[in-house]
């Protein structure tokens, strides 16, 4: 999981610009009137993120008695999804704050949504807040869809609260079999707590990412198969390792749990792998 700068824009910003231009004086007065409601909600929303709460904030049906759940989501899907509508700003400066365009939630997939990380038909006050959209690619979003959460350990890590990337807790391992393959895993940190651990291990299994590393690594295998075999009839076993170990440090400097960096830390241990595993 990447960390992400959290959006600048406040949910009163956010909310206030997407109910702009409401036609219906009905609905906008109703919108206008739930306006602290969302900021409140806001803040609770901060508050409880900032202690891995967020499984205490207790889903509801609309807002206050005056605003459906339904009326929100479409104050979402209508004026701050479209190319045109005026909530457009704020939903492309969050899609912007996503590294290299890559999903935070797998570190692989290139992002094309928002995800909204308590659910909007559970929580509607939240619908267009910005602290509760995060980008995601379409996977981890689908894997992610609707899900209520109503524990502590079941809620996927948070770009915006939880800053672990610097904790070095993927690791990998070579299954001596042929050809060669890579199995992922998390491995604590020792310094996390039994909470956090349970929330790494979660959020690994929950979106498949040992899969999809898994293929990741399959590829690379290939990618690198003659130039370790080349170096491997030059020179032995030591370059090959030697390699390996400066991709790894390479890896490692960029992005500290990287699947690249895992793969390459696994093969440059392997005996096996470096005494020709690889053929």
């Amino acid at each position: 999981m990447w960390s992400l700068a959290r959006p600048a824009h406040t949910a009163e910003d956010s909310f206030s610009i997407c109910i702009s231009r409401i036609r219906n004086p009905d609905l906008r007065h109703r919108l206008e009137g739930v306006l602290e409601d969302i900021v409140e909600a806001s803040n609770e929303y901060d508050d409880a993120a900032t202690q891995a709460q967020l499984h205490l904030i207790a889903p509801a049906n609309g807002i206050h008695g005056q605003v459906t759940t339904d009326e929100m989501v479409k104050l979402y899907t209508g004026r701050m999804v479209p190319k045109d509508s005026p909530g457009r700003q704020i939903y492309d400066a969050i899609i912007a704050l996503a590294k290299h365009g890559r999903c935070p939630f797998c570190g692989h997939r290139v992002v094309a949504t928002l995800d909204h990380l308590l659910a909007k038909a559970q929580h509607p006050a939240l619908t267009v807040t910005p602290n509760n959209l995060a980008p995601c690619c379409s996977d981890c979003n689908k894997a992610k869809l609707d899900q209520e959460i109503t524990a502590a350990v079941n809620q996927y890590l948070h770009p915006y609260f939880d800053a672990i990337e610097d904790d070095l807790w993927l690791t990998a391992e070579v299954v001596q079999s042929a050809p060669a393959s890579l199995r992922f895993f998390v491995d604590s940190h020792d310094g996390w707590s039994p909470l956090i651990s349970e929330r790494v291990e979660n959020h690994f299994s929950r979106l498949g990412l040992a899969k999809l590393y898994s293929s990741q690594a399959a590829e690379e295998l290939v990618n690198i198969r003659f130039q370790v075999s080349a170096l491997f009839d030059r020179a032995g076993a030591p370059a090959v390792r030697q390699f390996l170990e400066e991709t790894h440090v390479s890896r490692s400097a960029a992005r500290t749990n990287s699947w690249q960096a895992a793969f390459y830390r696994a093969l440059s241990v392997s005996a096996w792998y470096c005494n020709g595993g690889f053929a």
